[in-house]
């Protein structure tokens, strides 16, 4: 039995200590994949951090929720009226169910996203969302339109959900299983499984090793948060309850690298996805 394990940090470029975390987690732990915000704040500060690294996958981490977008109101009319998303992915999939988003107004502002990442001269090797996104029926036939556009040749998606009994693996699991059926049949490759350790952002060594060994055969892509400031990063995002450090510490435990190896998982990236 195979075993492969992405682990991808989540939100490079929405802010320094962010990116910092990224990096060390990246360097001195597990991770090696991240996804960069393309309208994040720190989107240049990472872009200077990562254009060195060649052994860390990049996926572009396209954004609709709870940011600035790229484009202003005057094109976003429904999108971003205000010229902000709306606050989260409930509020964007009641707008897009009820017909008060522009579906073609998402199209054009990933459009911009991806191209901001392009022109920045980084190597890219998938597509992911922020809050899962582009799992919503809406958007992904956009996403797959920009990637086969920009010939980006991996996206996140699943067959399965890890752990597979939390309410939000029994909403997620379906969604991701239609973009994984859609994204293999245009020769998009995803990975086998998704592990989405519940409540997001506060991962712990512990859990960690706990999950290794009941890892399903094939490639399963692990989703993390860390950060490289508790405290400033709680002021900065007060309502997201996640422990950045304790995430970051998690990745880097020598106890978790070792139950990596006593089971034989090896690790990945997108780009070496067949």
């Amino acid at each position: 039995m195979t075993r492969k394990l992405i682990v991808s940090a989540d939100d490079l470029g929405l802010h320094e200590a962010i990116n910092r975390g990224v990096l060390e987690a990246h360097e001195d732990g597990i991770v090696t994949c991240a996804s960069i915000v393309p309208c994040g704040r720190a989107f240049e500060h990472a872009c200077r951090l990562v254009e060195k690294r060649r052994k860390l996958g990049l996926g572009i981490h396209l954004t609709l929720v709870g940011e600035r977008p790229l484009l202003g109101p005057d094109i976003l009319k429904t999108l971003a009226p205000r010229g902000e998303f709306p606050k989260g992915y409930r509020q964007l999939f009641f707008g897009l169910l009820k017909g008060r988003i522009d579906p073609e107004e998402i199209e054009l502002e990933l459009d911009a996203q991806i191209q901001r990442v392009m022109k920045a001269g980084l190597a890219i090797s998938h597509l992911d969302s922020h809050q899962h996104t582009h799992f919503f029926p809406q958007i992904r036939r956009s996403l797959f339109r920009l990637a086969e556009h920009y010939e980006i040749r991996g996206v996140r998606a699943c067959g399965r959900v890890v752990p597979g009994r939390t309410k939000f693996s029994l909403l997620l699991g379906p969604l991701a299983r239609g973009v994984r059926r859609a994204a293999r049949a245009r020769g998009i490759a995803t990975p086998d499984a998704l592990w989405l350790p519940s409540p997001s952002g506060r991962i712990t060594s512990r859990d960690l090793i706990a999950g290794i060994p009941k890892l399903p055969e094939g490639v399963t892509e692990l989703v993390v948060h860390p950060g490289a400031d508790q405290k400033l990063l709680e002021r900065e995002y007060p309502g997201w309850g996640f422990k950045w450090q304790q995430e970051l510490a998690a990745i880097k435990a020598t106890d978790v690298r070792d139950t990596l190896a006593r089971h034989k998982v090896q690790l990945t990236r997108y780009s070496e996805l067949g």
